[in-house]
């Protein structure tokens, strides 16, 4: 009996500490935005570095852009969205219906909102 109460606190401990996985990983993310209306538009950009906690969720420009972090990997972490982005570089893909990324190590990310005239551009970037 003592065996079995032992391999249940060791499988509860161990699931804890998967949730609240931390890495000595961070985001560094940038936010700016983009406007097609104003000619000669200057976005006020802002970065900011965050602790990957696997299981966290975060809010970042006054909660315009909310993620959890899914997955983490020693070259990768997985994050999902609450609204789709689009992860084009050179374009915006406005039937974008994507919630799940790949953020790979010392690779940015581009997300922007899929829309039209004016949204948000989020640039993120893991590193150690």
């Amino acid at each position: 009996m003592k065996k079995y109460l032992l391999l249940l606190l060791l499988i509860l401990c161990l699931s804890l500490t998967a949730c609240n996985k931390k890495t000595d990983m961070k985001l560094r993310i940038k936010e700016s935005s983009w406007s097609g209306w104003t000619e000669g538009y200057e976005p006020e950009e802002r970065t900011d570095d965050y602790n990957v906690v696997l299981g966290k969720k975060y809010s970042i420009n006054s909660g315009k852009f909310k993620f959890k972090i899914t997955k983490i990997n020693r070259k990768y972490i997985e994050i999902k969205t609450e609204i789709p982005f689009s992860d084009k570089n050179d374009t915006i893909n406005l039937n974008s219906k994507k919630t799940k990324f790949k953020v790979y190590l010392e690779k940015e990310l581009k997300l922007t909102t899929p829309t039209t005239d004016a949204g948000d551009i989020y640039y993120i970037t893991l590193i150690k």
